[in-house]
């Protein structure tokens, strides 16, 4: 393929991507994660050298992420909480991804159409969607990005072993895609896979050369496992059996849904059992799933020639999917369309080489079918990018977010909730609380919108209201130190500082890092002149990261023996 070709084929994919995904640009932030990761993250207002090494020794969300979260830091410094810049870099990282891939995959087929094929439904697929359009999952489009150099890399060394400077590259790609998302661990094993594909023996020198990958994989997956310990607990609601069952539904969603991406949904809950049945569609899932292996097998003994092709695709997609096909289960997801967005480049290799495989013996040389064969391509590819273009409307903001979550999931406490916090943050206090209201009325233990409508009240002024559902919350959850902090609020605004204090104290005993506690309960001790307390309370907010009125602890600093 020359080099006019090339550039050709990446200008095309580079326009229809940008095309589909252009309704980002124009979106706002959304109240999930969004607020952790960027809006409420103290740690990227100030780029400085303290804060840069917090961003290293801090997880975020759940998740260590550094480098993301550093890139974020970049951003703010250039462009604030402009949430138009934030879309618009995960879109430029996205067409850098695309552009890759399709480098990638000229080099792994040598064949310009596979890649051109791999690399445009890579850039359009509505699966991915999720990673572009949603600003906290800037993780998955960089740690994408290092984790397919990382490869590339990797070929270059496989065609001249003595240039070890690729091999070099490849492990400091990898090291630096492991500090954007720890899913990048199963690089290792994928350069396994490319042994295997260019016919390599697994001898001594290619364990060896490993060796220090899977030494930083090992230590990335027990810090993924440490810093998302207090997500993993839902699927101890399932018995062994059941779990086992949701490995074969995640197997057939991802299969399905890169045909179909139909129904499409930023979070897919785990399901209710009916009279202690999972539904049928999981019960199910076991027998559709040894259907696709079946088929698998079919081609592989049918089509000789690219057997090597399909063991590698559907090795690479089992690979790279595994830290998230939830042996160990984490968060409130059954499935995630994220997590599709390096794994489907192995099923897309193996579809794209079978496109090849037709094209080649039933259209190349009747002109009809040619032309039937590139319009059907031309409808297929407008067709996809449109649903893509659709999605991405979807993440315009926090209210039409949760809105398309309660659509397709009505029995949601979680979605009432989060929407009622889309209108909170916007102001429109009635709707807010009409949201809390329904995700009490589906789980009248919802902790979340307990929680929330005491905070409606306190803002309102009705202080009764707001202790009662406050008390409330507690009951629910006894360590809820927000729930502590925000009595502690209440009784401070209704002259109760006896009480504030207390209850600022019990919120630091549920939680030692609560900063607005030790904050308002530093400012207690200054209106009591007490200033050795205040000082305490308030150095060490700002110690957590806080930020407190200079003025202010210059006055308490001054007038305190503990300084």
């Amino acid at each position: 393929m020359n080099n006019l070709k090339i550039l050709l084929a990446i200008l095309i994919i580079l326009s229809v991507t940008s095309i589909s995904y252009f309704p980002t640009i124009e979106n706002d932030f959304v109240n999930w994660d969004d607020d952790g990761y960027v809006i409420k993250n103290e740690l990227i207002k100030e780029f400085t050298f303290k804060n840069i090494k917090k961003i290293f020794t801090t997880s975020f969300v759940s998740m260590y992420t550094p480098i993301a979260v550093l890139s974020y830091a970049v951003e703010y410094k250039i462009f604030n909480l402009n949430p138009h810049a934030y879309h618009t870099t995960n879109l430029i990282f996205h067409l850098l991804n695309s552009t890759v891939v399709f480098w990638l995959f000229l080099i792994l087929s040598r064949n310009n159409k596979i890649s051109f094929f791999v690399s445009i439904f890579f850039a359009i697929h509505p699966m991915h969607v999720e990673s572009v359009a949603w600003i906290a999952e800037r993780k998955d489009v960089l740690y994408a990005l290092f984790y397919l150099g990382s490869m590339i890399a990797y070929l270059r060394y496989l065609k001249n072993f003595d240039q070890k400077k690729y091999l070099i590259l490849s492990i400091i790609l990898f090291i630096i895609s492991l500090f954007t998302k720890p899913m990048a661990v199963s690089l290792p094993f994928v350069l396994f896979l490319l042994d295997y594909y260019y016919e390599r023996k697994i001898e001594k020198r290619a364990i060896i050369e490993k060796i220090p990958l899977f030494g930083f994989a090992i230590f990335f997956s027990i810090l993924a496992v440490y810093t998302e310990s207090d997500a993993i607990e839902r699927e101890l609601l399932y018995s062994f059996p059941e779990i086992t069952v949701f490995f074969f539904y995640r197997s057939c969603f991802y299969f399905f849904k890169l045909f179909m991406p139909l129904n499409l949904s930023a979070i897919h809950p785990y399901p209710n059992k009916i009279d202690g049945l999972l539904p049928f569609k999981f019960i199910l899932s076991p027998f559709i799933f040894t259907l696709i292996v079946i088929l698998l097998i079919y081609l592989s003994i049918r089509f000789k020639k690219h057997r090597k092709t399909i063991i590698f695709g559907v090795l690479f997609f089992y690979i790279t999917i595994a830290p998230v096909l939830q042996f160990i289960p984490v968060g409130q997801a059954i499935v995630a369309e994220r997590y599709t967005y390096i794994p489907y480049l192995g099923l897309f290799f193996i579809v794209a080489t079978f496109v090849q495989h037709f094209y080649d013996d039933y259209v190349k040389n009747r002109a009809i079918f040619k032309a039937l064969f590139l319009l059907l391509f031309f409808i297929i590819v407008a067709s996809t990018g449109y649903m893509t273009w659709q999605r991405c409307h979807i993440w315009r903001d926090g209210i039409i977010f949760w809105s398309d979550f309660i659509k397709n999931n009505p029995n949601s406490p979680a979605g009432y909730n989060s929407r009622g916090n889309a209108h909170f943050l916007i102001g429109d206090y009635r709707k807010a609380f009409n949201d809390y209201r329904n995700a009490l009325k589906i789980d009248p233990n919802h902790i979340g919108a307990s929680y929330n409508i005491c905070i409606l009240y306190k803002i309102s002024g009705d202080y009764n209201n707001a202790i009662t559902w406050c008390k409330r919350t507690i009951e629910l959850k006894n360590d809820y130190a927000e729930a502590y902090g925000n009595l502690g609020d209440i009784f401070f605004f209704i002259g109760k500082k006896n009480d504030a204090k207390l209850m600022y104290r019990e919120a630091i005993k549920r939680n030692e890092k609560f900063i607005p506690a030790y904050i308002n309960i530093g400012v207690i001790y200054y209106y009591e002149k007490e200033y050795d307390i205040s000082f305490r309370y308030l150095n060490k907010a700002i110690e957590l990261g806080g930020r407190i009125h200079p003025d202010l602890f210059e006055f308490v600093k001054n007038y305190s023996s503990d300084k």
